[in-house]
C-alpha cells in the first residue's frame, strides 16, 4: 500500500489555507472513506470579529456545506449554535450576549453532503482591549535535520508563544512549546526516528489569547544519525587581524560561523577581562553577528565566543583581542590601508562597506536586492530599474585622483536598446550643465550604438570621454571594470585587465556632492555588483591585474606582498608539509585532510615562505593521500568542490550553502582548506552536472539548472562528457530551474 492509499484510507486530515488573518487547522471527525480523486472538505480564510458582548465569526469551505460554531470558556466548550442559513462556501455567525473582558474558546464544523470536518480549539477575548487580532504567522522554515532532530523556526507580527505539534501522522502525538512572547519562533524537536516523514503544526499565541495556527506541513529526518554524532565547529571568527575593518574607534562587530545550527553568546571585557556578556537575542543559526557600542578608543579588549547547538553541544573559543582604533590616528572609519585602498564592500549580506577611511553611510532607492550566494564570490548586489546604492564620498573617494574597481555582471543583454547607469558621482546630472564622473552604457550616443561610455568633466565644462562596446560586459558573465582618473593627468578605462582607452585630462577636479551611487534613480541599472574597491591612486595595470585574480589580498610591490586588511600568507590553512615523489614533476602540499597539488610558482614561494623545504617521498607514501577536495580562498567565505579529471585537469564547483555542504557525508567543515585567490582562479568552473541517480546532464548558468534536451544537442554543442561532474540532488535542487539547452 503506498503512502497515499495509506493517507486516504487511515487519516482523513485535511489542511488549511494559509490566510493573511486567522489560520487554521482541520480534521475529519468520522467520515466515510472517500475515493482519492473526490475533493477533501477544507475550512479556511476565518475571521473572528470581537467587540465587548458580541462575536461575528466568519469562515469559507471550499464545497457547499453548512456550519456550526461550539463555543465556552473552556476547551470543553458547553454550548453550540447551528447555522440557520442554507448550505453555501460562505458562511456568517453572529454570537451576542457574550461576558465582557473574557476569554472564550470555539470550534468550528462545516458538513458537505458526505463529509463533515471541524477546527482545533481557538480562542478570542472580548473587553477593554484593543488587540483583537490574531499574530500573522509567516516564514515557516525546517531550518536544520539531522537523523533524530529538526528545528522549525517562524515569525510572527506581534510578540507571542511558540507551540509545535508533531508526529509520523498528521494526528500530532507529541508538542514542544515555550510561552516566551517573542517576533522570532525557534523550536528543537529531539527523538526523532532516522529516515522518517514527519507531519507539524506550528502555532502561536499573543499576550490577549488571540491565538493563530498555521496548516500542517512535513519533513523527512536523514537516513542516519551522522549529523547528531558531529562535533560543532566554529569558523571565520572576526576581528581576526589587527586592521579588520569590523573594528571602529569606539565599537567592534564580533561575527562567526558554526557547522550547525546553534546560538551565541559573546564575553569580552577591557584588557584580558572577560566580565561582560552578550546573549546574541537572535533565534540559532549558522552565522552569529554582534556589534558591541561604546567601547574606548585605542584600548585593548580581549572577547571569547560560545555556542551551544540543539542537542545541547556546546562549544567555547579561546580567548582571542582586538585594539579599538585610535581617534588621533583614524577618521571616523577607519585607516588608508597600505595599497592606498580607501572604500571596500563585499555585498555577502548587504550593501554596508566592510571598510572605509570615512563615514560608512549608506542608503538605497528602489530595489536593491542582496543575494548572499549570487556573488563572483560570496554575495552580490542586483540594483534593479531606477535603483541605486548611495555611499559617502568626499574621504572614501577623491575627486581628483582615484581608482574604482568592481565586478559586475548584466541582468540585460547587448543591443537591448535602453541606456543603463552602472557607476556614477552624480545621477542627477543634465547634458551640458552639471558637472559628472560616471560609467553609463547607451543605447546610442553621437552616433554610436549601444556603447559603454566613461565620462568626465573638469572644472571648466570640459568633457573627457573613453569609450568601449558593451558586447564587452553585457553577456550574462562576471567581468572586472575598473575606472581611473588623474586631473592633470589621465583617465582609464579597464575591462578585464584590458585597457579599453585612456585620455588625457586637463583642468582641476569638478565640484561635485558628497556621494557617489552604484546605479540611477533616474535611469535602468538592472545588473548585479560584488567587490566595490576604492583606492586613492591609480593604479598601473599590472595592479589592476593583480587585483582581477587575487582581490584585495596583496598588490605587489617587487618581490614581495603588500599586505591588505591584515591578511598573508597567515590566512592560509599550514601543511604538514611539501613532497615531491621522485621522477614526478608535481609537488604537493599535505594536509590532514589529504594532498594539494601546487599549480605553480608563485604558489610554491607562498608555501616555502612559511619555513617549509620541499622534501622528497615515496611516490607510494604520497599517493596513500587522497586529494583535497574542499578548499575556499583565502579572501572568500566561499567554498568550492575540486573535480579531479584525466590528464591533470582540475576543475571547481563553489558549495551554495551550509545545507548543500553538510547534504554530502562526507563533507566535514574541518577537512576544508584554504588557499590562495590566484591559486583558485586558475581552475575552471565546472558547468556541466547530473546527479548520480538520473542520467540527466544539466548546464549551470546564471544560478539556474538548463536540461540538455538530447545527447545530440549535447555533442552537437562540442561538449565533451569528461567535463561533466556528479552532484547530489540537494546540490542541484539548489540551482532555479531552467529552459532546455537544445
Amino acid at each position: 500500500m503506498t503512502f497515499f492509499e495509506k493517507y486516504n484510507r487511515f487519516s482523513m486530515k485535511n489542511t488549511s489555507i494559509i490566510t493573511a488573518g486567522f489560520l487554521i487547522a482541520v480534521f475529519g471527525i468520522g467520515q466515510p472513506l472517500i475515493s482519492r480523486t473526490q475533493v477533501l472538505l477544507q475550512i479556511s480564510n476565518v475571521r473572528a470579529q470581537v467587540t465587548e458582548n458580541n462575536v461575528t465569526i466568519t469562515w469559507d469551505t471550499n464545497l457547499v456545506a453548512d456550519g456550526r460554531i461550539d463555543i465556552g470558556t473552556d476547551n470543553t466548550y458547553g454550548t453550540f449554535f447551528i447555522s440557520t442559513d442554507k448550505p453555501d462556501i460562505r458562511h456568517t455567525m453572529q454570537l451576542r450576549g457574550l461576558k465582557q473582558n473574557t476569554v472564550y474558546h470555539f470550534k468550528l464544523m462545516s458538513r458537505s453532503a458526505n463529509q463533515e470536518i471541524s477546527t482545533f480549539d481557538q480562542t478570542f477575548k472580548t473587553g477593554e482591549t484593543e488587540d483583537m487580532t490574531m499574530p500573522v504567522i509567516s516564514n515557516v522554515n525546517v531550518v536544520a535535520i539531522t537523523g533524530a532532530t529538526a528545528t522549525i523556526q517562524w515569525v510572527t507580527d506581534e510578540p507571542a508563544s511558540s507551540v509545535v505539534r508533531y508526529g509520523e501522522t498528521s494526528r500530532y502525538t507529541a508538542t514542544r512549546s515555550s510561552g516566551t512572547k517573542t517576533l522570532q519562533h525557534d523550536i528543537a524537536l529531539t527523538g526523532l526516528r532516522a529516515a522518517a516523514v514527519y507531519h507539524f503544526q506550528v502555532s502561536s499565541a499573543d499576550t490577549d489569547g488571540n491565538t493563530a495556527v498555521d496548516v500542517d506541513r512535513t519533513f523527512q529526518t536523514w537516513l542516519t544519525n551522522e549529523g547528531d554524532v558531529l562535533v560543532l565547529q566554529f569558523s571565520d571568527i572576526r576581528p581576526l587581524t589587527p586592521n579588520d575593518p569590523q573594528v571602529k574607534s569606539n565599537s567592534v562587530m564580533i561575527s562567526w560561523r558554526t557547522n550547525k545550527l546553534a546560538n551565541g553568546i559573546i564575553r569580552y571585557g577591557e584588557g584580558t577581562s572577560l566580565n561582560r556578556t552578550i546573549t546574541i537575542p537572535d533565534v540559532r543559526t549558522f552565522e552569529h553577528q554582534y556589534t558591541i557600542e561604546e567601547l574606548k578608543s585605542g584600548t585593548t579588549y580581549s572577547f571569547q565566543i560560545e555556542s551551544k547547538d540543539i542537542v545541547g553541544k556546546s562549544k567555547r573559543s579561546e580567548t582571542l583581542s582586538f585594539v579599538t582604533r585610535s581617534v588621533s590616528s583614524s577618521t571616523e572609519g577607519g585607516e588608508h590601508s597600505e595599497t592606498g585602498m580607501t572604500f571596500y564592500a563585499r555585498f555577502d549580506g548587504n550593501t554596508t562597506p566592510d571598510f572605509t577611511v570615512g563615514a560608512s553611510d549608506t542608503a538605497q532607492v528602489g530595489s536593491v536586492v542582496v543575494n548572499a550566494a549570487a556573488g563572483k564570490t560570496g554575495g552580490a548586489a542586483l540594483v534593479g530599474n531606477k535603483s541605486q546604492v548611495r555611499y559617502d564620498g568626499p574621504e572614501n573617494l577623491g575627486i581628483g585622483e582615484a581608482t574604482v574597481a568592481f565586478w559586475v555582471r548584466t541582468a540585460w543583454q547587448k543591443n537591448d536598446g535602453q541606456d543603463h547607469t552602472i557607476f556614477t558621482l552624480n545621477p542627477y546630472a543634465k547634458a551640458g550643465s552639471d558637472k559628472y564622473i560616471g560609467l553609463t552604457k547607451w543605447k546610442e550616443f553621437r552616433g554610436q550604438r549601444d556603447v559603454l561610455e566613461f565620462g568626465l568633466e573638469d572644472d571648466r565644462d570640459a568633457d573627457t570621454r573613453l569609450f568601449a562596446d558593451d558586447d564587452l560586459i553585457a553577456d550574462g558573465a562576471w567581468h572586472f571594470v575598473v575606472l581611473q582618473w588623474k586631473f592633470g593627468g589621465d583617465a582609464s578605462f579597464y575591462i578585464d585587465g584590458e585597457l579599453q582607452a585612456r585620455e588625457r585630462l586637463g583642468g582641476s577636479p569638478p565640484a561635485l556632492g558628497t556621494y557617489f551611487y552604484l546605479g540611477n534613480e533616474n535611469l535602468d541599472t538592472s545588473a548585479y555588483f560584488d567587490d566595490l574597491l576604492i583606492f586613492d591612486r591609480v593604479l598601473n595595470q599590472d595592479e589592476v591585474k593583480t587585483v582581477m585574480r587575487g582581490g584585495i589580498i596583496a598588490l605587489e610591490g617587487g618581490a614581495s606582498a603588500v599586505r591588505v586588511l591584515g591578511i598573508s600568507t597567515e590566512a592560509l590553512t599550514v601543511p604538514r608539509g611539501l613532497y615531491q615523489a621522485p621522477g614526478d614533476r608535481d609537488i604537493y602540499a599535505v594536509f590532514h585532510g589529504g594532498r594539494y597539488r601546487i599549480p605553480g610558482l608563485s604558489s610554491l614561494e607562498r608555501y616555502t615562505a612559511m619555513g617549509f623545504a620541499v622534501r622528497s617521498i615515496s611516490s607510494e607514501r604520497l599517493h596513500a593521500y587522497p586529494f583535497v577536495h574542499l578548499v575556499k580562498a583565502h579572501d572568500s567565505d566561499a567554498v568550492h568542490y575540486l573535480y579531479y579529471k584525466p590528464g591533470g585537469m582540475i576543475l571547481k564547483m563553489g558549495v551554495p550553502s551550509p545545507d548543500v555542504f553538510e547534504s554530502y557525508a562526507r563533507n566535514d567543515w574541518e577537512d576544508v582548506v584554504t588557499i590562495d585567490g590566484t591559486d583558485l582562479s586558475r581552475y575552471s568552473d565546472a558547468t556541466l552536472v547530473k546527479t548520480v541517480s538520473n542520467p540527466t546532464v544539466y548546464r549551470i548558468e546564471n544560478r539556474e539548472a538548463r536540461p540538455f534536451e538530447s545527447e545530440n544537442a549535447f555533442v552537437r554543442l562540442g561538449y565533451d562528457f569528461l567535463d561533466v561532474v556528479d552532484i547530489n540532488d540537494a546540490h542541484l535542487n539548489a540551482f532555479r530551474r531552467g529552459q532546455p539547452v537544445r
